[in-house]
């Protein structure tokens, strides 16, 4: 019996030697993940036909969110395919998400429409009131915690939505597809990072950011960092999202005893996972948008750091923040959607 102890024991150090081994090399590698922030209700409200794009049929809803004090209310536009099923691609507008990504131009509106000619159902999110990204006066929520609004919206799409279609798409197509300008783009970005959303997500496609990707970076004019700098206005916008409204908030201050705040509300270091090994994630940057081209980066590499496979970064020339407003910008953008992992 004792020895039969003996080889027991060795045998259970073996294993968890292994065992740790295996932990270490999975941390050291960038794959361990933490437990994905909680996702909050989806309520679906009445039908509506104001202000709902030409050829789409839309439907109010509300978002409650953990830590977040304040309902959130938007408007979903779908739109059906006009061939076989082949996806979904989900629109978000930039800054606080209160337009339809339609409404940028009529070259979008046709973008969308060529998407639907090709097979995709096409969904479109606009917040209302005061939009996706702010707070409430004294309520800390914070930008990660306040992109629990559109996080839960996706996967509310995806149940209702995507599912229904029984796509089975092949690796890195749409399949599922997010994408978003400028706000929009930390909209789909704090979709993977913070909420998990990876294990549903084929494609996301950032462009002309995510800005909220090095909060600390753009708050507190470090030298050196100076692409990384918010304008004075975008400082009080940041600080709304944590809940002050003065225009005195530590964005504005550049208040160092926020950093870690800042850091947990950023894409690039606050999040639960940034190993996606079955998500395409595809960056789109304006070559006159240089503020972009330095934050966004940030959480690109961060992606590529941790062992993401399917990171790409796509620079568009002689175009600035906004990537619709060129042809080259919507000739990428569409590139992107229908784009394969070869």
């Amino acid at each position: 019996m004792h020895v039969q102890s003996k080889g027991f024991a060795a045998l259970a150090a073996s294993i968890f030697r292994i065992v740790f081994l295996l932990v270490v090399s999975s941390e050291s590698n960038g794959t361990a993940t933490a437990a994905p922030w909680p996702l909050g209700e989806f309520s679906p409200q009445s039908s509506t036909t104001h202000g709902c794009p030409q050829g789409y049929s839309c439907r109010k809803f509300e978002v409650q969110c953990p830590r977040v004090s304040q309902k959130a209310s938007g408007n979903l536009a779908v739109a059906s395919p006009y061939a076989v099923p082949r996806g979904l691609i989900m629109f978000f507008s930039g800054g606080s998400g209160k337009s339809w990504w339609t409404a940028q131009s009529t070259e979008a509106y046709d973008l969308a429409d060529d998407l639907r000619s090709l097979g995709f159902l096409i969904v479109q999110v606009k917040w209302s009131n005061s939009g996706w990204l702010r707070s409430s006066p004294g309520n800390d929520a914070g930008i990660a915690h306040l992109a629990c609004r559109p996080a839960t919206v996706i996967q509310y799409v995806h149940q209702q939505y995507y599912l229904p279609l029984g796509i089975q798409a092949p690796l890195g197509e749409a399949g599922f597809c997010i994408t978003g300008g400028s706000g929009g783009a930390s909209q789909v970005s704090y979709a993977l990072s913070h909420y998990g959303l990876d294990q549903i997500l084929d494609v996301v496609i950032p462009t002309g950011g995510p800005p909220h990707a090095a909060l600390p970076k753009s708050c507190m004019n470090n030298p050196g960092e100076k692409d990384y700098w918010f304008s004075v206005n975008t400082r009080n916008f940041i600080d709304e999202g944590f809940g002050f409204f003065s225009k005195t908030g530590p964005c504005s201050r550049q208040d160092p005893s926020f950093i870690s705040r800042w850091n947990e509300e950023s894409t690039s270091t606050g999040g639960s996972d940034y190993y996606h090994p079955t998500t395409r994630v595809a960056f789109i940057v304006g070559e006159q948008d240089r503020a972009m081209r330095q934050i966004a980066k940030d959480y690109f590499r961060r992606l590529r750091q941790n062992g993401s496979p399917y990171v790409t970064w796509k620079t568009v020339s002689s175009t600035k923040h906004t990537i619709v407003e060129t042809k080259k910008g919507r000739r990428v953008l569409r590139k992107s959607i229908l784009a394969a992992i070869q």
